[in-house]
């Protein structure tokens, strides 16, 4: 393994370019950032790092703390591919796989980097985006009161379908199983690239084991992406964070009214080898015991976002009608209509 240079002999060559300052809006006029901060602030760190690595998206947001931050809560199967690809032609795109060495190697990071140096100084906003929790993102103090933080869901039984569909696209387009997500997945299930039954009952077969396969599927995905894996936890960050949230029926629209932009074609769609109609009891126990969670904030979700007739609600806006659906229903079951007397 190549010894890792330190930042020392590469932060020159990487980020080598004029003096730029800018304004605080919370300091007075005189005040300025200092842009040289950020390559300052690299100045005790090895590129290669782990302890480098581990902050890269913390601090890229923070040496531009006078940038929007355009926030993406990427739940897998749930269009955040797609809402990246197109807005990463306008904004500079901060992705949580910079901090993932198989993901993004040394020298393509040193290229990110340089990319990110050159171009935040002149944009609006930065867009923010990986696989990432609204969770983590509060923990790190890096949702602010001015910054923009959505995401969009998914009935969660869709959710799965669409995943293992996406496995199964991508054993096909990876037949030798060579790459890192298809080598893993691969090892989970212990499939061999040999042993692979590529027949139309083959691939339904081996669907419906990703289905129920516990160290392949990802336990209440909305849960556990909008808050720490169940339906409280989800409910007090989505309220907390105030995050506004879509859904896949809607997203086309929101989209566009959000980002005055068409939403164009649909990204990272993959073909779909295994249906709901292919699924047995058996099939249907396991979607249910892995959704527990998110059947409840979905249902919560569909229903405010139902009731708002809007494209999108924001975390406030949900509790809100949650409680009044609570009220309505106590109304409904508790009070009972007035009758006036008739004795006497």
């Amino acid at each position: 393994m190549a010894a890792r240079q330190p930042i020392s002999q590469l932060r020159i060559k990487l980020f080598r370019r004029p003096r730029v300052f800018c304004s605080l809006p919370a300091r007075s006029p005189e005040s300025v950032f200092d842009r040289e901060d950020f390559i300052g602030s690299l100045a005790r760190y090895d590129l290669g790092s782990d302890e480098f690595r581990q902050g890269i998206v913390s601090l890229v947001l923070n040496a531009y703390p006078e940038k929007q931050r355009l926030i993406a809560i990427h739940i897998p199967k749930c269009a955040g591919t797609h809402l990246r690809a197109r807005l990463a032609s306008r904004y500079p795109l901060v992705h949580k796989d910079l901090e993932n060495e198989i993901r993004t190697p040394l020298p393509v990071l040193t290229e990110q980097l340089r990319a990110l140096s050159r171009s935040i100084p002149f944009a609006d906003a930065i867009l923010v985006n990986g696989h990432t929790s609204l969770s983590w993102y509060r923990a790190k103090g890096l949702c602010r009161p001015q910054d923009g933080l959505f995401a969009a869901v998914r009935a969660p039984a869709e959710i799965v379908m669409s995943y293992v569909n996406h496995i199964l696209t991508r054993f096909f387009a990876d037949p030798r199983l060579a790459d890192p997500d298809t080598s893993l997945w691969a090892r989970l299930l212990a499939i061999e690239p040999s042993n692979l039954d590529r027949s139309p009952d083959g691939i339904k077969r081996l669907g419906r084991r990703i289905l129920r396969e516990p160290l392949v599927q990802n336990r209440n995905p909305l849960c556990t992406y909008l808050g720490r894996g169940d339906f409280r936890s989800a409910l007090w960050a989505i309220w907390r964070s105030n995050i506004e949230i879509t859904d896949v029926t809607r997203y086309d629209s929101w989209f566009e009214r959000k980002f005055r932009m068409p939403s164009g074609p649909r990204e990272n769609v993959s073909t779909k080898f295994l249906k709901p109609s292919d699924l047995n009891a058996r099939d249907f126990d396991a979607l249910n015991a892995l959704l527990d969670e998110d059947l409840w904030l979905y249902e919560a979700l569909a229903s405010a976002l139902e009731e708002s007739n809007a494209p999108s609600i924001s975390g406030c806006e949900l509790v809100r009608a949650m409680i009044a659906a609570v009220l309505r229903n106590a109304s409904r079951r508790y009070l009972m209509p007035f009758k006036p007397s008739t004795s006497g």
